[in-house]
């Protein structure tokens, strides 16, 4: 609000604008909001980043010490029949011994894809065809046909 002269006559006048703020405070009511679902967000992303932890640190202890037992009997096994043993059972303790490693790649896989969250993702180039080989080799290791192909020349951004 401000007084004015008038041009026309020497008496004041009064200038009074008025706006209407509905528009204004309704926008700033959902901004608060928003921020207050924001922070909600955050909340639950923190517990879950709390929870790979936990999980982290159970694999990396509770499943590698019964797996160092089953690998080392194995050995312990090996070594105690050695010369005793036929096709069939060497085959057996073979496949006993790959299968602890093999499971020990993927636990220690398990441990960097639960570290993925917590570091910046790191895009480099990533040859298409030897993922899809080493997919390949991954199921057939697990007894399963696989197939698939690509381009030898075929790169793509990504996290590795």
């Amino acid at each position: 609000m401000r007084w004015l002269q008038q041009d026309l006559t020497d008496e004041p006048a009064l200038l009074l604008t008025v706006s209407d703020v509905t528009v204004r405070a309704l926008t700033e009511e959902k901004v608060i909001e928003l921020n207050r679902q924001l922070e909600g967000k955050i909340n639950q992303i923190s517990d879950i980043n709390r929870e790979l932890e936990a999980f982290s640190y159970s694999v990396s202890h509770d499943l590698r010490a019964p797996l160092r037992h089953v690998a080392g009997f194995v050995r312990k096994l090996e070594h105690h029949l050695a010369g005793q043993l036929d096709d069939k059972a060497s085959h057996y303790i073979g496949v006993i011994d790959s299968a602890a490693q093999r499971m020990a790649l993927l636990i220690d896989d398990l441990l960097v894809f639960s570290r993925l969250g917590r570091g910046p993702l790191r895009l480099q180039a990533v040859d298409m065809q030897s993922l899809v080989e080493e997919a390949k080799a991954l199921a057939e290791f697990g007894g399963r046909r696989a197939g698939g192909s690509c381009d030898d020349r075929a790169l793509a951004d990504g996290h590795r």
